[in-house]
């Protein structure tokens, strides 16, 4: 994957390698889907490469082992998909990991990724490494949620906070479709918070789960949601499914926002690209601590949607508390 942006903190690592004043730990904090990951990559590229010129040159076998994830130096840790957290066992082989020798004598790099994922007792099994690190091994903890890791874990680690990429930044990473204006790129940008993996999701198949996404409001605005819940039940891909109620439900997080902040043109702009007519004018029926109570229920259904929930009864018990 291309590495775009993030020019400051890729100088400040290429200064931290040149003039070997490494951490032990680093912590990548940053929304989703930004290039913390392929940034990390490119760091410990750059100490495993083999060329004897710039480093790294992206094409030596060691390079191509890091991004195969193959390398015998490198151990990712992530969350497996059948399962709720980063384990005790995926620790285990962390400590496994350690217990030998670098097969080259240079340095050894073990990444977690999402580590706000990690359960109590990974955090705490971790927290022991780091409060007696081993030589010659660098670990980069990679995190959306720098607050859900313990407050020692952060303390242990030099944290090199990421920003979202800006649209021009990113615009050659969109794979759109040109019948979307320029105007609505901008609004869906701002709406997934500079997220890549939503936009390009979005915009996936000419705009189909975009087009999905604006039919599941309409069903909202008609006050249908027996047929959402319906077509929710139908779908033969857990994961489209999941994904389609959480970029719904993000939608409707903004709209709520939006609302309160009484940012009238944002509002405006809602309304008309996603045909929401109707949801605005019955929030406008809530008071302010209404909208905010909505705004919390739609919240929590999005963080239950990484749980592995059933998809149908949350559309159904999400839907029942917002209308």
């Amino acid at each position: 994957m291309e590495l775009i942006g993030h020019t400051r903190l890729i100088q400040y690592l290429n200064c931290v390698r040149q003039n070997n004043r490494l951490a032990h730990a680093f912590l990548f904090s940053g929304p989703e889907s930004i290039g913390k990951k392929t940034t990390s990559l490119k760091f410990i590229k750059s100490f495993l490469c083999d060329s004897n010129g710039d480093k790294p040159c992206f094409i030596c076998l060691s390079c191509s082992r890091v991004d195969a994830l193959s390398h015998g130096n490198l151990l990712l840790i992530a969350k497996e998909k059948e399962k709720q957290n980063i384990s005790i066992e995926n620790m285990r082989t962390v400590h496994q990991f350690i217990s030998l020798k670098s097969i080259d004598d240079k340095l050894r790099f073990i990444v977690i990724d999402d580590a706000h994922l990690m359960s109590e007792e990974a955090m705490n099994s971790l927290l022991k490494v780091l409060e007696e690190p081993p030589m010659g091994i660098i670990f980069i903890l990679i995190t959306s949620s720098i607050n859900s890791l313990l407050q020692t874990i952060r303390s242990r680690c030099q944290i090199l906070r990421f920003s979202r990429l800006s649209l021009a930044e990113s615009s050659n990473l969109l794979k759109i479709n040109d019948k979307f204006a320029s105007e609505d790129l901008e609004l869906l940008w701002k709406l997934c918070a500079g997220d890549m993996k939503l936009i390009n999701y979005l915009f996936a198949e000419n705009g189909l789960m975009l087009n999905s996404v604006k039919k599941s409001i309409h069903l909202i605005n008609e006050l249908d949601f027996a047929k959402l819940i319906d077509e929710e039940l139908k779908s033969s891909q857990a994961a489209e499914s999941r994904q389609k109620l959480k970029l719904l439900l993000y939608v409707l997080l903004i709209i709520n926002i939006a609302l309160l902040r009484n940012t009238g043109e944002i509002t405006d702009k809602l309304v008309k690209f996603f045909d929401a007519a109707s949801y605005i004018n019955m929030l406008k029926q809530k008071d302010p601590f209404e909208i905010l109570d909505n705004s919390d229920k739609i919240l929590n259904a999005y963080i239950k949607i990484e749980m592995n929930v059933n998809i149908p009864l949350l559309c159904a018990e999400t839907i029942n508390k917002i209308n």
